[in-house]
């Protein structure tokens, strides 16, 4: 019997978005076009808990969050064994600031509906080819570092 967040039939989707209007908008696409599960959550403190006690299939992720930023929970997921492996699609107005060794896609606001359920798809389908390579977690293990030591220093 299967069990989990991630059954044959429906997939989970974690949307973390600190605008509500954009979460609901993510939500309701991913629903209505994807047939996805989808859980919405406003920060990246929220995420970071329900990514380790739950679990997805796919992490939906706006950088500028409160309590912990997309690019921190980003390197938190690198380094432990159970999240590692989650696709990771980035949603923001900036691209260029991130980094793509540490994400599987990235989308630039404002974001058609489709295009957010066609990039979770490929993301699912690539999972499913394949892991993540070691230079991703080797990547975000780094970066975590750096941020562990910025927050020591300070």
């Amino acid at each position: 019997m299967a069990h989990g967040k991630m059954t044959a039939q429906k997939q989970t989707v974690l949307v973390v978005e600190d605008d509500d209007g954009l979460r609901e908008a993510y939500r309701d696409a991913l629903v209505a076009f994807g047939g996805f599960d989808v859980v919405a959550l406003p920060d990246g403190l929220d995420a970071l808990q329900y990514l380790v006690d739950d679990g997805v299939a796919v992490l939906v992720l706006d950088l500028g969050l409160p309590r912990v930023s997309g690019a921190d929970l980003i390197a938190e997921l690198g380094v432990h064994a159970a999240t590692r492996h989650v696709p990771i699609v980035v949603v923001t107005g900036n691209p260029s600031s991130v980094n793509p060794e540490h994400v599987d896609a990235v989308l630039t606001k404002p974001v058609l509906p489709d295009d957010l359920v066609d990039t979770v798809r490929k993301c699912l389908q690539s999972e499913r080819q394949s892991t993540h390579p070691d230079a991703r977690h080797q990547a975000a293990e780094q970066q975590h570092l750096d941020t562990k030591s910025r927050h020591d220093d300070a």
